[in-house]
């Protein structure tokens, strides 16, 4: 989960250097705010091969070790620990919905700020979002529960997204309400349903993701 979120949010910075560049060739004003620095990070990587628009052109095994290597870092100094990000990089329309500098938290937030009342959603999410103790992990619990329409839980067999990320996670589905209506909740165990994941990089499937990414 936590680097899905890195992907979206990589993409999101891509987005926003894209416009202070644009903006600073319309002024003739150097860039205010740089979010990827100029020249190679510690691994004497340039830092423009780590924008989404650059290494989603790369051949799979480039583009793995790019990621891999160079992109998960990069976020984390970010943000400071992983799975974290600083205030300053996260949206204050998310942080008004809950304050936290947890990705898969204002993951969660912003699936629920984008649907239309009546819309439903199937979010995986860390098994943390389902037990975590932390005032906005009550929060947001709360909010699903009380202020939307939890439809169903299910729980998915560990390391499922081996080898990219080895934590526990559940499937949330619930409809976006704004004036809740939960009431019976379906749980479903998943257990051994699909194939054996081995466990190795797929660098075909990262690519897949990455170039559907860009055709979005």
């Amino acid at each position: 989960m936590e680097q899905i979120t890195y992907l979206l949010f990589i993409r999101r910075l891509d987005d926003l250097q894209s416009l202070v560049e644009n903006k600073a060739n319309r002024t003739g004003k150097p860039i205010e705010r740089r979010t990827f620095p100029e020249g190679k990070d510690p691994k004497n990587r340039p830092y423009e091969d780590l924008r989404c628009s650059r290494f989603k052109h790369f051949e799979p095994k480039e583009m793995y070790e790019v990621m891999a290597e160079h992109v998960f870092p990069f976020l984390r100094t970010l943000g400071g620990d992983a799975g974290s990000l600083d205030f300053e990089s996260c949206a204050k329309d998310l942080l008004q919905v809950v304050k936290t500098k947890k990705t898969e938290l204002l993951f969660l937030a912003l699936i629920i700020r984008l649907l239309k009342p009546g819309g439903r959603a199937a979010v995986i999410v860390p098994d943390g979002v389902l037990f975590g103790s932390s005032t906005a992990h009550k929060t947001l619990r709360k909010m699903i529960v009380e202020d939307q329409k939890l439809d169903g839980i299910i729980p998915m067999p560990g390391g499922v997204f081996k080898p990219y990320a080895g934590v526990s996670t559940a499937i949330l589905l619930f409809t976006k309400t704004n004036s809740g209506g939960t009431d019976y909740v379906w749980f479903y165990d998943m257990q051994a349903d699909g194939e054996a994941n081995p466990g190795g990089a797929c660098e075909e499937q990262l690519a897949r993701h990455l170039g559907s990414m860009g055709q979005a």
